[in-house]
Formats: structure tokens, C-alpha cells, sequence
């Protein structure tokens, strides 16, 4: 029973501090991570660095999410720099063969990007979402490839 009460109360301040940086869910939020996510996709298409650099805040950083099934980067990539080269690197290796569809993903804008590669594990569709700060720029990039993880996108 003691263990139990020590890990109840370990989960509530955990949730206590994740409530406290979470934004509510407004039009406003989702009209300006649209319009954030659709600058940083025309940004890397057209290979403009400053560009993705400028949308992008200081600490950035972006996860992925291949499910062991398709290439994923093992940890987070993080800062703008960095960020920056990882996904324009993406972007250069996926050529023209892929096309972009808007979805909206947990309440929010994403984009949901099909690929035609001969590339070995790469994943034939990704999911692509973002977080911003206060200031409007990205905070946080989740890639998404896990076929179980996007389920729900097959059934629509």
C-alpha cells in the first residue's frame, strides 16, 4: 500500500507540472500552427536554411517515431541548428515522390506526407506535428512512421 501512495503521488506532480505547460486548445492556436507548419514545409521544399532556422526556436527538438518497423533517429534532435540540417537533410534524401496532405491530429494541424522511396525501411507515410511557444515558433516536431501508432489515419 506504501509503494502504491509513493507512486500516485510521483504521477500527480508529474501531471501537475505537464497541465502547467500545456496551452489550451483555441482557434487561434490552431490557425497559427497551420500557418507555422505550413511555412516550415514550403521552407524545406524549397531549401531555404534561414528560412526553417527562423521558425524555429532556440531549443527545438524534434522526435520520431519509427516503431522499430521503419528508420527513425534513436534520440531527440535538438536545437535549431540541428533540427534545421535533420530535417532539410529528410527532405533532400525524399525528392519530389512525395505528396502532402493537411490532417489534424490530437485537436491540432498536422500534415500527413506520403512517400514513394526505393530507400530501404523507409516508411510510406509519416505524420508530421508541432508545438509552438509562446513567441509562434516551433518548439517541438513529432515524426510519426509507426503503422500502429497511425491506425486511426487508415480508417479515414
Amino acid at each position: 500500500a506504501a509503494n502504491v501512495k509513493t507512486t500516485h503521488l510521483r504521477a500527480r506532480r508529474a501531471l501537475r507540472g505537464y497541465d502547467g505547460s500545456r496551452r489550451p486548445l483555441t482557434r487561434e492556436l490552431q490557425v497559427k500552427t497551420r500557418a507555422a507548419l505550413e511555412r516550415f514545409l514550403a521552407c524545406l521544399v524549397g531549401g531555404d536554411v534561414a528560412g526553417v532556422e527562423a521558425l524555429l526556436a532556440e531549443g527545438v527538438r524534434a522526435l520520431t517515431d519509427g516503431g522499430g518497423e521503419f528508420v527513425a533517429a534513436l534520440r531527440p534532435v535538438r536545437g535549431r541548428d540541428k533540427v534545421a540540417r535533420f530535417f532539410l537533410g529528410l527532405t533532400s534524401r525524399i525528392g519530389a515522390g512525395a505528396s502532402i496532405q493537411p490532417a489534424l491530429v490530437n485537436g491540432l494541424p498536422a500534415v500527413v506526407i506520403r512517400i514513394e522511396s526505393t530507400l530501404p525501411k523507409a516508411a510510406p507515410r509519416v505524420v508530421l506535428a508541432c508545438r509552438l511557444d509562446d513567441d509562434g515558433r516551433i518548439a517541438e516536431l513529432w515524426s510519426v512512421s509507426a503503422s500502429r501508432k497511425l491506425s486511426a489515419l487508415a480508417r479515414e
